[in-house]
């Protein structure tokens, strides 16, 4: 999840990707394979989709836009409810085709945005892209959380826009519909302040998110990431969030640390180490769901669906690289991965091919 009204944080982009039209086909493969007791070995095409993001301004105007959607998801290469993704297009608790949608007018310092606008969570395992992230070697929080809600933001850049600062309102992930309910199923929000910084070489994020979960009662979260780069090739990222049920304790209850070392000797290739440690200290998870309430079996997710049934701490972690073998360009990257952890006892390979189609380039020709 990437909240693009945030781009300055992005670092020096070139001002021609300011304006994007992307049709991002991404197909893979995610067969697993058992290493331990138990395990059995298993399928999957990962994230695959088909994605598109749309964002600029309106001829220079104070308006822009930002639009990312995923138009099919691996239901339609062999499993059910094909057309979930669209029906769920209202739905807060179920992803849809739109990923996020709003406009966002700024004056001076101050921005406001509209529409559909993730719920910011201050790690960078939540700042990328959907189309760049594996959820095989992501958290149960990026897994299982529903971040794509309809709400307003209001945001403040600092004068040296080194700092950006915003809160935000929006209907809740653990709600039914957004701002519409009944009395057994009500309307329920979410507010958050959120963090961007760049302070000489180190990116911070940090966010604390209040989430409503059932009416007047709600979910605390705290979230923070780092990020340095080490010389000229190498990049370090940590991130921590720890959350709880209002009254419990915060830094107790259940919580995510993630760390990740990146390589990159050029434009074209890169590596990724990464791994996190999670933990719920409750017989309930804070976020997550039973995967047996819809007659599934829990074993059936790489990722489990819910820390409360692991009995102990959650450990994984994999090695990613990614290739982009295009002479003249990065329109099209190559990727495997290897991940593994210790709820299914199995390793899982990912090998797939991502291709950004520029509209604007394409029509150009």
């Amino acid at each position: 999840m990437l909240s693009s009204s945030l781009a300055f944080a992005q670092g020096a982009e070139e001002e021609e990707s300011a304006t994007r039209f992307l049709v991002i086909p991404k197909f893979e493969v995610n067969p697993s394979f058992a290493v331990g007791k138990g395990a059995s070995n298993g399928f999957c095409f990962g994230n695959t989709s088909l994605y598109t993001l749309f964002e600029g301004d309106f001829g220079g105007s104070n308006f822009s836009y930002s639009m990312e959607g995923h138009w099919m998801r691996d239901h339609w290469l062999g499993a059910n409810e094909p057309g979930a993704l669209y029906t769920n297009a209202f739905c807060s608790q179920e992803s849809s085709f739109i990923d996020w949608a709003y406009l966002t007018y700024t004056l001076g310092s101050l921005d406001l945005s509209a529409g559909k606008v993730p719920v910011p969570i201050g790690t960078f395992e939540n700042y990328e892209y959907d189309f760049d992230s594996h959820s095989v070697l992501n958290s149960t929080v990026w897994n299982n959380l529903s971040v794509y809600q309809w709400g307003v933001q209001l945001g403040w850049t600092s004068p040296g826009e080194s700092t950006y600062l915003a809160a935000h309102f929006s209907s809740s992930p653990f709600g039914e519909h957004p701002f519409s309910g009944t009395a057994t199923n009500p309307a329920l929000y979410s507010y958050s302040l959120y963090l961007i910084g760049e302070y000489g070489n180190l990116g911070l994020l940090g966010s604390v998110n209040v989430v409503e979960y059932d009416r007047g009662s709600f979910v605390n979260n705290v979230a923070l990431g780092l990020k340095y780069p080490i010389g000229d090739s190498f990049v370090l990222e940590a991130d921590y969030s720890t959350r709880a049920y209002g009254g419990d304790n915060i830094f107790n209850s259940e919580g995510t640390v993630l760390g990740s070392l990146g390589w990159s000797p050029s434009d074209k290739f890169s590596l990724v180490l990464k791994g996190g440690y999670e933990f719920c200290n409750a017989e309930e998870d804070v976020i997550g769901w039973n995967p047996l309430l819809d007659e599934e079996d829990p074993m059936d997710y790489f990722v489990p669906a819910s820390l409360a049934l692991m009995g102990k701490g959650y450990c994984f972690g994999g090695l990613m690289a990614s290739w982009y073998p295009l002479e003249d360009n990065r329109d099209l990257r190559v990727h495997g991965l290897v991940a593994i952890n210790n709820w299914t006892k199995s390793l899982s390979l990912n090998i797939g091919a991502t291709y950004f189609l520029d509209l604007r380039k394409f029509f150009r020709r």
